[in-house]
């Protein structure tokens, strides 16, 4: 690694790995402010996870016609193997649409990437024990698991579903955008395979009219959370640890395979979820630097304790856009 660029995007990420000339790995590109759009990406994006806040920047893009990337690569996460995993990732693109007003209301963000980018693109979903290459470099995918059995995690998913089939009862724009994503993935039988092709009304935005209500909120809740547990963690050698948005079950089973691994020690640690997600089994890990992209809503939340598994902990909503060159200098 070259450099590491933290940008300054308040409560969301935008992470961007150079490991060499023109060979760089971006994290997810959103959060709630200076979110401003790219003209230009290159080799590899890396979507965390399906949560809006983490690639709202991208359906910024919409605002410059002439705003093109040159990607070869866009990882996002696997789906596990689950009874109702195709359900929960219909519920969960319906939700995204549903509170994002500036996203495509029958496209979903792979539609989106492709139009924007000017060459083919390979989508490749990931999971626990893949490796993704970029720039020479290897980054060992840690989570999410390809199948899923722990029912914590089940419970939580069915949960979710459960709210949002009652918010769909009670929200007519639900409904209906719910309705397009039914149609467009009824024969899809692995959604981990899917390739989007028909972009022709990229163009078409949707305007939502009033508050989403309580039901609609508490669904949108219910679906970040289980939607967490499936969050893209990675390793890359014992330079870079990053923990997604995982929940405190799913950080103890990373840790755990990293420590029965001896990988414990890292440069630079992105810390799970803002910094505001913890579990005590970190305190088996040791980092140089530990990097918490967190604003104005989340920092209330920080967990502390990951000071004091790393000589530094260096926030965002302190020291703005924060840049790590080769020998770990901050600045």
């Amino acid at each position: 690694m070259r450099k590491l660029l933290l940008r300054n995007v308040g409560d969301g990420l935008n992470l961007i790995i150079n490991n060499k000339s023109h060979h760089d790995l971006t994290v997810d590109f959103g959060g709630d402010e200076n979110v401003h759009s790219y003209c230009y990406f290159d080799n590899s994006f890396l979507l965390s996870h399906f949560h809006a806040d983490h690639y709202n920047g991208i359906l910024n893009c919409h605002h410059h016609p002439f705003c093109h990337w040159n990607l070869e690569n866009f990882y996002h996460p696997a789906m596990p193997t689950f009874a109702e995993a195709k359900e929960f990732f219909m519920s969960l693109l319906t939700m995204n649409i549903r509170i994002s007003n500036n996203h495509p209301i029958q496209n979903t963000i792979f539609d989106y990437v492709r139009r924007l980018n000017r060459r083919p693109l390979n989508f490749r979903a990931v999971s626990k024990g893949d490796i993704v290459v970029c720039g020479r470099r290897k980054y060992e995918i840690l989570w999410p698991p390809k199948e899923l059995i722990e029912e914590d995690a089940l419970t939580d998913i069915r949960n979710a579903i459960k709210d949002f089939e009652e918010a769909k009862e009670s929200d007519r724009q639900l409904s209906e955008i719910y309705q397009n994503i039914s149609l467009r993935y009824a024969e899809v039988e692995n959604i981990n395979n899917i390739e989007a092709e028909n972009t022709s009304d990229i163009n078409r935005l949707t305007e939502f009219e009033g508050n989403l209500s309580e039901i609609v909120q508490k669904a949108n809740k219910s679906l970040r959370k289980a939607s967490n547990r499936l969050s893209i963690a990675f390793r890359q050698d014992d330079n870079l640890l990053f923990l997604g948005d995982l929940e405190s079950s799913e950080i103890n089973s990373v840790v755990t395979d990293l420590v029965n691994n001896h990988n414990t020690v890292y440069d630079i640690l992105i810390a799970a979820h803002h910094g505001t997600h913890w579990h005590r089994s970190l305190t088996s890990i040791n980092a140089n630097i530990c990097l918490a992209s967190i604003g104005q809503t989340l920092k209330r939340n920080i967990k502390y304790e990951y000071k004091g598994i790393s000589n530094k902990l260096v926030r965002t909503d302190e020291w703005g856009d924060i840049i790590i060159t080769k020998r770990n200098r901050v600045r």
